[in-house]
């Protein structure tokens, strides 16, 4: 009974072990996801309606934006990229539905694209184009 006991443990260790270098192994394969921080890549500010000029990004990126909040207030923006016959939207935000002053926009598309903003009644804004940057380790 003794053998079949230590047989067991034996086998268990063994068992142990590899788990341990199959973990350390896929670790090695999938480091972990490094940590970024948003950098503002351009700024543009307006008031009432307004198209950006075109500008291009090689990376997934977001758009800040924000409004100085006034009564009966009307903001809207959407985010279009170029195509072969002229641009498609991908992306909006309705600060009139939701009745806030800020928000984010993240854009998983890369290539050339063009905002534009709806905003009534001489409401201020402010969009902020950003991209991630790794923070060194």
């Amino acid at each position: 009974m003794k053998k079949n006991t230590e047989i067991a443990l034996t086998l268990l260790l063994v068992i142990a072990l590899v788990g341990v270098a199959v973990v350390a192994y896929v670790a090695g394969m999938n480091p972990p996801a490094q940590s970024f921080t948003w950098q503002v890549a351009a700024q543009i500010s307006g008031t009432g309606n307004q198209d950006t000029t075109e500008f291009s990004m090689n990376n997934p990126w977001r758009v800040a934006w924000s409004i100085q909040k006034q009564s009966d207030n009307f903001f809207f923006l959407a985010v279009y990229i170029k195509n072969g016959t002229g641009y498609s939207p991908i992306a909006e935000a309705d600060a009139t539905e939701t009745n806030t002053t800020q928000g984010f926009v993240p854009v998983s598309y890369t290539g050339s694209f063009v905002i534009r903003v709806i905003a009534m009644n001489e409401t201020e804004w402010t969009l902020q184009i950003q991209e991630p940057v790794v923070k060194p380790a």
